[in-house]
């Protein structure tokens, strides 16, 4: 890759910018290169516990010191990596607000459109019925019998007035009252 197509991108971590010193200093670039994956390789990563050389080859890296640490299970590796996976995965879904589909067969909905324009709605404004669920997938029907695939998070439940208006009163505790 020449120095003009390198120009645009981002330098992986300066070792673009330190072999190209080495090479001006009249050192090897590929020998400082090796040196520098080697060393990469070597050392244990935060999510497994272990160093890729370690899980790729089972066994540790021998280098310049003497290694005195417990072998590590492969169970243990992958214990330790579900466990990291599955606090950052609880993290990210509270960060980013997630939440289950309450999206139901039989619900009647409204399908995400694209935007044509910017006095496009999000939904379109025709309900739909769900045909079936599984999982995050919805077959929807149209009033005139067409059936589409979507994702969960393109539909949301349709309400009508009379449900919205009961469904305000019910959470905010008010009650219908009669005035002579």
């Amino acid at each position: 890759m020449g120095s003009g197509q390198r120009r645009g991108r981002a330098p992986e971590c300066g070792t673009h910018e330190k072999n190209q010193n080495r090479h001006s200093e009249g050192l090897d670039w590929k020998r400082s290169w090796r040196k520098y994956v080697t060393v990469y390789r070597s050392i244990d990563h935060a999510t497994t516990g272990k160093s890729p050389a370690e899980l790729l080859f089972n066994r540790k890296m021998r280098g310049k010191l003497p290694d005195v640490t417990e072998p590590r299970t492969d169970t243990e590796v992958r214990d330790r990596d579900s466990e990291r996976k599955g606090k950052s995965k609880l993290y990210t879904d509270e960060r980013r607000r997630a939440q289950h589909s309450d999206v139901e067969v039989g619900d009647t909905v409204l399908v995400r459109q694209d935007k044509v324009d910017k006095f496009t709605t999000t939904f379109n404004a025709t309900p739909h019925k769900v045909v079936s669920k599984t999982g995050s997938h919805v077959i929807v029907e149209s009033p005139a019998g067409a059936r589409h695939q979507r994702n969960s998070t393109f539909v949301k439940k349709y309400q009508t007035n009379q449900e919205r208006n009961k469904g305000q009163n019910e959470t905010h505790g008010v009650e219908d009252v009669i005035v002579d």
